[in-house]
């Protein structure tokens, strides 16, 4: 199974990612769920993940300064992806 770490700010976005994807019948579990990109590298500090699906607007840290920090700065090898919410 590869982890999967789930990052939005708002709560049904998240809880949207979690039951409409079947995450399991594609080799993924959850190890995560984080309401900002701060929260997001603290939860990759300590946990592997395999892939990391993001939103880009948040507050605080958007989902593109998590990648910038994630890969660049941080070093951290590993998938990462953005969903972008329809409007």
């Amino acid at each position: 199974m590869f982890n999967v770490l789930l990052v939005d700010d708002e709560p049904r976005a998240l809880e949207g990612l979690q039951l409409l994807i079947g995450w399991e019948t594609l080799g993924f579990q959850i190890c995560g769920l984080c309401r900002s990109g701060a929260e997001a590298l603290e939860k990759l500090d300590e946990t592997p993940v395999d892939l990391v699906v993001t939103d880009i607007r948040m507050p605080e840290m958007d989902g593109l300064g998590l990648i910038a920090e994630a890969k660049t700065r941080r070093g951290i090898r590993c998938q990462i992806r953005h969903c972008e919410r329809l409007r």
